[in-house]
């Protein structure tokens, strides 16, 4: 090279400088519009799966014992949550400092589960999945009583309006069983407040997911809950099991496998793109459950419950953007791919 002469590769110019800074920001905008697209689709999927999941419950109309459809849901779930154990670096991710924890998040998860799967055997699909979303309301009163969190005014009105959006939804049934008393109540009417009960509970899992997230593996929460589940209900197939047909065999098959690949699509959804992205399509299960619920069981939202579920979802959807803004511990859970406990019935 003659000394002195640069090469015209090396030349850098303002003009040049900022034409590639340009390039690099489109490219990097182009790749993260790419990765929330991504997580999008793939919580669409998840709470798609959920719903299918909630449907085969449905099916089987209280044929199976509720313990024995819990036991199928959490084993068959291990196969697909196998897959994430082994993505996650095997056996060591398992390890946790934390087991009184995850007994309290598997005690909450299991409660909701039975609650919810019961009362799917009572209720519509739909008014079941309305009233869990119930769970984002609760949310905020635990976090400030078990947590000790500060719920400020805007938080704490959004919880007022998500109640009253759960006592439209709870009519006429609400007044039924003020009036009439809860031997005089129909099945459904029992169930929604079944379901009610299955919300709270899917509310104590999720304060007790914030508290793990920040020091646990994913992989082993979400194992953990699987086999504390598994185990627990299996407990109670001695006692009340029954033998299923081929047909509800397939079904149970079907509960958990759905169940296991719809949390690991949730998981992977968390991995791709913020929370802040990702979290509201879990409402995406209210259009599921309704076109489900009409087109496969012939239910009919009534115009109550239709208002009622759109003020719990405003409200939802209202505490969460608020706890973002805060940088609350909850948007650190699903930063780490934790994710909510799911769709109502998840």
């Amino acid at each position: 090279m003659v000394q002195g002469v640069t090469p015209v590769d090396t030349l850098r110019t303002p003009a040049r400088d900022g034409a590639c800074s340009l390039a690099g920001h489109l490219t990097r905008h182009s790749t993260d519009e790419s990765r929330v697209l991504r997580a999008i689709v793939l919580k669409l999927g998840a709470v798609g799966l959920f719903s299918c999941m909630s449907a085969l419950v449905k099916s089987l109309d209280g044929a199976i014992p509720t313990g024995q459809v819990v036991f199928a849901r959490s084993f068959f779930a291990l196969l697909p949550i196998a897959w994430l154990i082994w993505r996650a670096g095997g056996v060591r991710s398992l390890r946790t400092s934390r087991p009184l924890g995850h007994a309290l998040r598997s005690a909450a998860g299991l409660a909701a589960m039975f609650c919810g799967f019961t009362a799917l055997s009572l209720a519509p699909l739909p008014d079941v999945v309305a009233i869990g979303f119930a769970a984002t309301v609760f949310t905020p009163m635990l976090a400030a009583l078990v947590l000790r969190e500060r719920v400020g005014v805007y938080r704490w009105s959004a919880v007022g309006v998500g109640f009253v959006g759960i006592l439209l939804m709870l009519q006429p049934a609400g007044l039924a069983l003020l009036g009439d008393g809860l031997a005089a109540a129909n099945t459904s009417s029992i169930g929604l407040l079944i379901a009610l009960a299955g919300a709270f509970c899917v509310a104590l899992a999720t304060i007790s997911v914030r508290a793990l997230a920040t020091r646990e593996e994913p992989a082993a929460i979400i194992f953990w809950f699987a086999f504390t589940c598994t185990v627990v209900s299996g407990a109670t197939l001695p006692f009340d099991a029954i033998w299923p047909t081929f047909e509800e065999g397939l079904t149970l098959l079907g509960i958990g496998l759905l169940g296991g690949l719809g949390q690991i699509l949730m998981t992977r959804a968390y991995v791709h793109a913020p929370a802040s992205a990702v979290a509201p399509f879990d409402y995406s299960a209210m259009v599921y459950a309704t076109l489900i619920g009409v087109f496969v069981f012939g239910d009919r939202l009534a115009l109550a419950t239709m208002l009622g579920a759109g003020l719990v979802i405003g409200a939802g959807l209202f505490i969460f953007y608020r706890e973002r803004r805060l940088g609350l511990p909850r948007g650190s859970a699903r930063a780490r791919a934790v994710g909510p406990p799911g769709p109502p019935i998840g």
